[in-house]
């Protein structure tokens, strides 16, 4: 079984890519790319990065192959509504297989589409709203 940090590993070999040249590609600095290969974790927005400046689908990471008896994380950082990133630690073993959780991420990412959806429906609604209000405000005012 191969960890996240040994498919990097493995990508940038079969690509001859250097640390340097990935952290350019990626957007990630160097020192947290060295990082996420010594220390095994990454968040789930620095991985989408680094699959895409490898070329490679966010799966690559997450398949069968991926869960380490080393025990690789995966973090995804939620945002609250003041901003603030609330990480959460998505441990890669035997007893949560990667598949699962790349289902779950496909689920998950389904989920924000359609709030999406819902929140242009909703922002859309405020909007003719507004727009009500405005024009029976002017049809109140008008002189008769």
């Amino acid at each position: 079984m191969k960890s996240i940090e040994g498919k990097i590993k493995k990508k940038l070999g079969e690509q001859g890519i250097t640390i340097q040249r990935l952290a350019t590609q990626s957007g990630i600095s160097e020192p947290t790319l060295h990082a996420i290969l010594n220390r095994g974790d990454a968040k789930l927005s620095q991985l989408e990065k680094i699959a895409e400046a490898l070329s490679v689908s966010l799966n690559y990471f997450l398949d069968d192959d991926s869960a380490s008896s080393s025990g690789s994380t995966l973090q995804a950082g939620i945002n609250n509504q003041a901003g603030s990133g609330n990480t959460q630690k998505i441990k890669t073993s035997t007893k949560a297989p990667a598949q699962e959780l790349a289902i779950q991420l496909d689920s998950c990412l389904r989920d924000v589409e359609s709030l999406k959806n819902q929140l242009a429906l909703a922002n859309a609604l405020v909007a003719a709203k507004d727009e009500t209000i405005t024009l029976l405000r002017a049809s109140y005012n008008r002189p008769a």
